[in-house]
């Protein structure tokens, strides 16, 4: 079946659907056609849009039972325009030029919350052999998308273990986040008074010292151990 295309209105572009899998391989679509939606989006459990030039992922708001969603081999940076689908399960990224992880895994914990298999490989976010990082980097890396997506099964090309899942939780309660009501307190310290300077006709009536002094930094007044919790330190 042919469809008139949106990477140019002259061209047209080849896709198949059957029995709830509708795919577009190899067309070079910049966006996911707005009428397929429509057309297919009741109907379909598997979307595959690899292989193409995907710079964006709108237009997808019509695939309301969609559970798999394959987008490798694209040009998507940073796909923060997902509609909210909670019946998907499979998300398929690999290959493409996303940068930010935090962000990332921020859109699928909102939009996607019942993921199971998501990867990532070869993109920047994802720090494997194949983007010369070593394994300690892509442990790490597994540790915080598995602390933030506890559902995931599977984690690029690996079944996630009890241990990731052990290791991932504890690393999640260590993250320490301040109240935020703690920014509407008031200090409790009286300001100094402050005397101003002398009057020019009293100036000799002042002394001035110099000398040498030693201070000890505690760190009760400092803003920033606010932050820390009593195991950190």
């Amino acid at each position: 079946r042919r469809v008139r295309g949106v990477r140019k209105m002259e061209d047209d572009f080849e896709f198949c659907f059957s029995d709830g899998n509708l795919s577009i391989i190899g067309e070079d679509l910049i966006e996911i056609p707005r009428e397929f939606g429509k057309r297919f989006g009741g109907e379909t459990t598997t979307l595959t849009l690899k292989d193409n030039n995907l710079q964006y992922v709108k237009n997808l708001q019509g695939f309301k039972i969609l559970k798999h969603l394959i987008l490798d081999n694209n040009s998507l940076v940073q796909p923060t325009d997902f509609p909210k689908i909670e019946t998907l399960e499979t998300l398929w990224l690999n290959n493409n030029k996303i940068e930010s992880l935090e962000l990332l895994i921020q859109e699928i914990q909102e939009k996607f919350p019942n993921i199971l298999y998501l990867s990532l490989l070869k993109n920047p976010c994802c720090p494997n052999f194949f983007v010369g990082k070593d394994s300690q980097n892509y442990q790490r890396y597994r540790y915080y998308v598995i602390s933030r997506l506890p559902t995931l099964k599977y984690l690029d090309s690996h079944e996630v273990t009890e241990k990731e899942l052990t290791v991932a939780q504890k690393l999640n309660s260590m993250i320490f986040r301040p109240d935020p009501e703690q920014y509407k307190k008031k200090s409790s310290t009286s300001a100094l008074e402050y005397e101003g300077l002398p009057e020019e006709n009293n100036l000799g009536n002042h002394q001035a010292s110099f000398g040498i002094a030693r201070s000890i930094y505690r760190g009760d007044r400092s803003e920033g151990n606010k932050f820390i919790v009593d195991d950190a330190l």
